[in-house]
């Protein structure tokens, strides 16, 4: 096996070689050869054309390893000349010293005639580098000895180097298809481009936040863990989304020098589709040699698989979060928040310790935000109202969407009801600051329920959910802690929801009508309509019984459609019976005021009724203020274009009216009786009644007071400036026919 000299045949040889002693080796002797004939010259020069000429390598060496001859293609493979070699033992030139032992051995036996099957070995080049030949080696043989070797080889460096390259790129596609782009599968990435193909300096970088960060490195003393920059060959790649090779870094102006000994460099970035994912970069020293289109194709095709891997990791792990989270505010859902408080839950038991405790808040009155502002506006709201919500818990409690407007939070080191109670109100008070909103500020609070157990997830939730509805039937923005004689009240509840859906269609409802009195005359100058259900075994039910399930369902306003309707029907009434026009105030609540059709059902009930607009007056109370003030404004505005007027109820009672109330298209004000009752015996209440019955006549508004039940609270409230009042010292709230006979006192039927 010279050069991996192997023989496969023998030319002119009839039998074999006898064995030379490897140990002594001898001088070529002379033979004495006769004169070339003219056709043997020209015979002799075809062949040495041939020689010259083939693809293949050829090298002719004698018994003792010397070169005799050595083609161009050998010359071009080592970079040695034939002239410079001639004569030379082949092992002391071409030959990488790790291997003269085993390969003379084999030309030893090869001389011997011991017949080798093909070899692969490396020649050395001139310039120290090496190429793989794969031999195939033929004897020569004269006189019953070996007189020279023919050796054909054929360099199969950059096959077994593609080979090995598409090798390493499968193990690289293995490797991230079995772990994804994981910190180990990066690693081992970096380890099998150093490993490999001898890339001393190699990075891998991912984005993230607009930067790249460090995933995996090898070679570096001092890493750059994050790289923000657009300057080097990297932030060349980064710009033009191309792979770059710069094997002279000395004369390339982007390149920043990290390591003195680097000499060429590749950076090749990780894109998939139109995303740009991160890089691949390598340095090579140059006593390693050039980086050059080979490295580059290799790295390319490593790069791609990389940013495949990256690209299928993202979109696992997006559809993971997906799956477990919110989509609109980030936080986690249903799914993950029942199965953490479930691991809570299962922990605690193991350990014997505190059950956990779930809230569950609901923010109060969304929908006229939703409705009033747009479901854009109202989902801007909810990302708001998440953040905040989330600055007001600790790091190890959870919090989740569970839909809507409903939120739920997981406590797990709660000591007490109390402790959670408390929990509770801290994040309801956070909501309570106004929320910039499409440019305004947008008021909502939120009411919370409070379970502790070691149950079950599903029961903590069912619990917290009833305790959260008895907040808001309690009056909103407060806690309650749940009771078992909650589920007694929610299986009611169930079945009012229920009643009211069949009773709405049917025609249930009535209507009370209570007198509104001018104080200076004492003549009833209009009429308030209030809804009473007639329940077919209940009875006949007030506003309280009925009106927040109604109004947290939606009914209230087919319920209000109602209402407007026999109102207006019955002001026809009293008119067709010859009473003077008595003017009649119907109550709209929040959700009716933000819904798009009401104008259009209050124009339509005037029209069907066929009676003056101004019979007709609307109440609403400052609890429209909550939503979206400037719809609100602009409903009331359209309400009075139709004639109507608009009085604000219950007024002083909070969201911020007084601050609003100028800006407000309405006609009247109502103090509510909470500031009426005990007006004469009450210093401090007469002054806020005095306060806001001064406001009403400076904005030029009429003035009622409400719930005036005593003579010496109607004489107060008169000689504090109110208007109008009513309550029950004047009367309660009748029916349509026994309010005739009341009216009876004051005039007679006109003729």
């Amino acid at each position: 096996m010279a050069p991996g000299i192997v023989p496969t045949r023998r030319a002119g040889a009839t039998r074999r070689a006898e064995p030379r002693p490897a140990a002594e080796p001898r001088a070529a002797e002379p033979r004495p050869a006769a004169e070339p004939s003219a056709v043997e010259a020209a015979d002799t020069a075809f062949l040495a054309a041939v020689f010259d000429t083939v693809a293949a390598l050829l090298i002719v060496l004698d018994p003792d390893g010397r070169i005799v001859r050595f083609n161009r293609a050998c010359e071009r493979a080592t970079g040695w000349s034939a002239d410079e070699v001639r004569g030379v033992p082949f092992w002391e030139l071409l030959l990488p010293a790790d291997q003269i032992s085993a390969v003379r051995a084999a030309f030893e036996e090869l001389i011997r005639g011991t017949e080798l099957g093909t070899h692969e070995n490396h020649w050395l080049t001139r310039t120290g580098g090496r190429r793989l030949i794969s031999w195939t080696n033929t004897t020569i043989v004269r006189d019953g000895a070996v007189a020279y070797i023919i050796g054909t080889g054929i360099d199969i460096t950059e096959r077994r180097r593609t080979d090995e390259a598409m090798r390493a790129i499968e193990a690289v596609g293995d490797v991230l298809a079995t772990e994804g782009p994981s910190p180990s599968a990066l690693r081992q990435v970096v380890d099998h481009l150093a490993d490999r193909f001898g890339y001393k300096l190699v990075s891998i970088y991912l984005a993230e936040a607009g930067r790249l960060h460090l995933a995996s490195q090898k070679g570096y003393g001092d890493p750059i863990v994050w790289y923000d920059e657009g300057r080097g060959v990297i932030g060349r790649a980064l710009r033009e989304r191309g792979a770059q090779l710069v094997q002279d870094v000395t004369v390339d102006p982007d390149y920043i020098a990290l390591d003195p000994t680097t000499r060429s460099e590749i950076c090749v970035p990780l894109i998939a589709g139109d995303e740009l994912l991160g890089i691949v970069n390598v340095e090579r020293p140059g006593e390693d040699g050039q980086l050059d289109e080979r490295d580059l194709r290799l790295l390319q095709s490593v790069a791609d698989r990389v940013a495949s891997a990256v690209a299928l990791g993202r979109k696992r792990i997006l559809l993971e979060v997906q799956a477990f989270h919110d989509s609109l505010t980030g936080l986690a859902n249903r799914a993950l928040f029942i199965d953490r408080t479930d691991h809570a839950i299962a922990v605690r038991s193991r350990a014997g310790g505190q059950p956990v405790a779930v809230i569950f808040l609901d923010l109060d009155d969304f929908k006229t935000v939703n409705d009033g502002m747009g479901h854009a506006a109202g989902d801007e709201l909810l990302v708001q109202v998440a953040r905040r919500m989330a600055d007001a818990l600790r790091p190890s409690d959870t919090i989740a969407r569970l839909g809507g407007d409903e939120f739920a939070i997981l406590l797990e080191d709660v000591g007490s009801v109390r402790d959670a109670l408390d929990a509770a109100d801290r994040i309801t008070a956070s909501l309570r600051a106004p929320f910039s909103v499409a440019g305004h500020l947008v008021s909502v609070l939120a009411s919370a329920g409070v379970a502790l157990g070691s149950t079950s997830a599903a029961d903590l939730l069912r619990d917290a959910d009833l305790a959260m509805y008895c907040a808001k039937r309690d009056g909103k923005d407060r806690s309650a802690a749940f009771e078992p004689a909650m589920r007694e009240a929610a299986i009611a509840r169930l079945d009012l929801e229920r009643e009211l859906r069949l009773s709405i269609p049917h025609g249930d409802f009535r209507l009370l009508y209570q007198p509104v009195v001018d104080l200076g005359t004492g003549r009833t100058v209009a009429v308030e309509a209030l809804v009473r259900w007639a329940h077919p075994t209940r009875g006949l039910l007030r506003p309280d019984a009925f009106m927040a399930a109604a109004e947290e369902t939606g009914l209230i306003v087919p319920l209000g459609r109602r209402v407007i309707q026999d109102a207006c029907r019955q002001a026809r009434s009293w008119s067709e019976r010859g009473w003077a026009p008595l003017p009649v105030s119907v109550n709209l609540s929040v959700r009716q005021v933000a819904d798009p059709d009401l104008v259009a059902d209050l124009r339509r009930a005037i029209a069907e009724a066929g009676i003056d607009a101004r019979w007709l007056s609307v109440e609403v109370t400052e609890s429209i203020l909550m939503g979206n003030v400037p719809r609100a404004v602009e409903t009331l505005a359209e309400i009075r274009s139709l004639g109507m007027r608009v009085a604000l109820d219950d007024f002083g009672t909070g969201y911020s009216a007084l601050a609003y109330i100028k800006d407000l298209p309405v006609d009247i004000i109502k103090v509510d009786r909470s500031f009426v009752a005990g007006v004469d015996r009450a210093p401090d209440r007469a002054a806020i009644v005095e306060t806001i019955l001064r406001l009403g006549r400076l904005l030029g508004l009429t003035t009622i007071a409400e719930g005036v039940e005593t003579e010496a609270e109607r004489r107060t409230v008169r000689e504090l400036g109110a208007d109008l009042a009513q309550g029950y010292l004047f009367s309660r709230p009748l029916s349509a026919e026994d309010l005739e006979r009341y009216l009876m006192r004051d005039e007679a039927p006109a003729a």
